[in-house]
């Protein structure tokens, strides 16, 4: 499933070129979007492929499965690894950067992808066939997966990290308004 998943976004990328404006010009170059378009959503990037000339705003109907995951426990880590200045900064950006790695890689699996990050939170979407079964599978291996996360000292005291999720199964919209060329919004 998931080789399945990454060769569909490939393949989106490799046919989607760079947003343009109003007069068919690119908005960016093609080496910022190939740098960036991995990180779009892949409900936005099916509909840029789908109509890449439909002007904003839009909204799409959109059958699956949404998780959101919201993570405790980083506050507590900020706040000692900020004593420790630029080294606890670093310590603190590796431990996110692999804690939310592993949480992203288990969704993907389960053919999960990546909506939005908000603050210590994540929404993801998963589409096609048994997608509620997949989202509930993957939000109980995350939880599995942030049990086993290592504990970390924060002080005297050890801080676990720990995670509740919540799925909701139907119909969603997916939208995208804005200015072109300036800012664009993507809403789920």
């Amino acid at each position: 499933l998931e080789q399945t998943k990454m060769s569909h976004k490939r393949q989106l990328l490799e046919n989607t070129s760079p947003p343009t404006d109003d007069d068919g010009r690119p908005v960016m170059g093609s080496n910022l979007w190939s740098a960036i378009a991995p990180y779009v959503p892949s409900v936005l990037l099916d509909a840029i492929s789908a109509n890449p000339e439909r002007p904003s705003p839009w909204i799409d109907s959109v059958e699956g499965s949404l998780l959101l995951a919201d993570i405790s426990g980083f506050t507590p880590i900020t706040e000692k690894l900020a004593e420790s200045g630029k080294e606890g900064a670093e310590w603190l950006t590796n431990i996110i950067n692999e804690y939310f790695r592993r949480m992203l890689d288990i969704a993907a699996d389960y053919g999960g992808g990546n909506v939005k990050f908000g603050g210590d939170a994540l929404l993801l979407l998963f589409q096609n066939k048994n997608h509620a079964a997949r989202a509930v599978t993957a939000a109980s291996l995350m939880q599995r997966a942030t049990q086993q996360f290592a504990a970390f000292l924060a002080g005297r005291n050890r801080v676990h990290l720990r995670m509740t999720t919540a799925v909701h199964s139907g119909a969603f919209y997916s939208a995208v308004a804005g200015l072109p060329g300036q800012q664009m919004q993507h809403f789920l």
